[in-house]
């Protein structure tokens, strides 16, 4: 019997980001957004991109601190000091192993995971009562939830009169706003068997379930739920409502709303199957052996770009800062997979032996099933579950390996 109980901490060195994050040069509004119109389409802003107002085909600018001195991030002291105040986890595990017969054993393990310390960053130039609520009926489609036409609740969307405010990014603790969980646990079994020498086959499962909940720092931080996918660090505007980028090296920036609805998610169990499996035929020194595999496929998710005749009709106007439309997520996440990837592979190797020189040669024949399980694939609804790659066709390869 084994029993454990481990707290890791999230490692903290040069580089990292609440060692360089501080750096008042780090704090400097590098990047801002604003929407753009291309209403002529020569692809080319017509407008004073260095009014912060907006004008000709420019929306306002987002985050009115760019291009000044004004840090825009500040960091709670004690966020930088003091003892337990990384970001940790705590691992439990509890397993027995035990001798079924001469030869057989079995190992079943149970695993939880659960993490603490998160940081959230509050911009607070903004409040939760600068945003307007809303939601939106999703397209009728027989590959949605239900076949579609359900509404997603829970998206914001900055007020006009607080739309552009130079932000002010407070790192801090989630707990000072309410209680934020992630924690995963989940059970192992495993089987190993030879019952003669020249014989194995083992294998087993793997099953697990997460728990992620923000529901409690959302409500006070609404801001928190707009997926940022950006280069930057501090300095980065945190208003939402953006499609165009202006950065000083180009980089793009995209936005996505979870809906508040989803806040708190609780996935499957989900489970992989492995089992392998060799023999070594005595006095042929030949060596058959394979493999075995299911796994479940990937979480299919589905974004939408809701445009204001989509959004209007419930937030009672159009999108803050000109924004024409707004990218977001319309089915649950952990509630869709694709096709679970089920793969077999076998090795068939032959030994010689030339005194003390051994050599081997191997041929191995991937994907045996000739199984075309996607692997990934679009998640923009325009083109929605379009596969974007496929298991490899199957396929041999030969090899040999000499020892002397």
């Amino acid at each position: 019997m084994k029993v454990s109980l481990n707290k890791y901490l999230q490692n903290e060195a040069a580089g990292s980001p609440l060692a360089t994050g501080p750096n008042p040069l780090e704090t400097v509004v590098n990047q801002t957004t604003r929407s753009w119109i291309d209403a002529n389409r020569n692809y080319v802003p017509d407008c004073n991109l260095f009014s912060p107002d907006a004008n000709g085909e420019c929306g306002a600018i987002a985050n009115r601190a760019f291009g000044t001195v004004r840090p825009a991030a500040t960091f709670d002291p004690d966020l930088l000091r003091g003892w337990g105040k990384r970001i940790a986890n705590w691992e439990f595990s509890a397993g027995v192993q035990h001798e079924l017969m001469p030869r057989t054993s079995i190992d079943i393990g149970y695993f939880r995971r659960s993490y603490q310390n998160f940081i959230v960053t509050d911009n607070r130039a903004i409040g939760a009562a600068d945003f307007d609520r809303f939601s939106i009926t999703v397209p009728s489609d027989p590959r949605l939830p239900g076949g579609g036409g359900y509404q997603v609740s829970g998206l914001y969307d900055l007020k006009p009169a607080s739309f552009g405010r130079a932000a002010d990014n407070y790192h801090t603790h989630a707990k000072n706003y309410g209680e934020q969980i992630e924690r995963w646990h989940g059970v192992d079994v495993n089987l190993s068997y030879r019952p003669q020498n020249g014989v194995l086959l083992q294998g087993g499962l793997s099953s697990g379930s997460t728990l992620t909940d923000i529901c409690e720092v959302a409500e006070k931080i609404p801001e928190m739920l707009l997926g940022t996918a950006a280069l930057g660090g501090a300095g980065a505007a945190s208003s939402p409502n953006v499609l165009a980028v202006a950065t000083s090296n180009g980089a793009a920036i995209t936005n996505q709303w979870t809906p508040g609805q989803y806040c708190r998610q609780q996935s499957p169990w989900l489970t992989n199957l492995k089992f392998a499996g060799s023999y070594t035929i005595p006095r042929l020194d030949l060596l058959v052996s394979g493999t075995f595999r299911s796994v479940p496929g990937p979480e299919i998710y589905a974004n939408l770009v809701a445009t204001n005749a989509i959004i209007a009709p419930s937030l009672g106007r159009p999108l803050a800062g000109g924004v024409a439309n707004l990218p977001v997520t319309i089915v649950e996440p952990g509630t869709m997979y694709g096709e679970r990837l089920n793969q077999v592979d076998v090795r068939f190797g032959k030994i010689l032996r030339f005194g003390r020189t051994r050599a081997a040669v191997n041929l191995d024949v991937y994907n045996v099933l000739n199984a075309n399980t996607v692997l990934t694939m679009n998640y923009a609804y325009a083109s929605w579950q379009r596969p974007t790659s496929i298991l490899l066709a199957r396929f041999a390869k030969i090899g040999a390996q000499i020892d002397f």
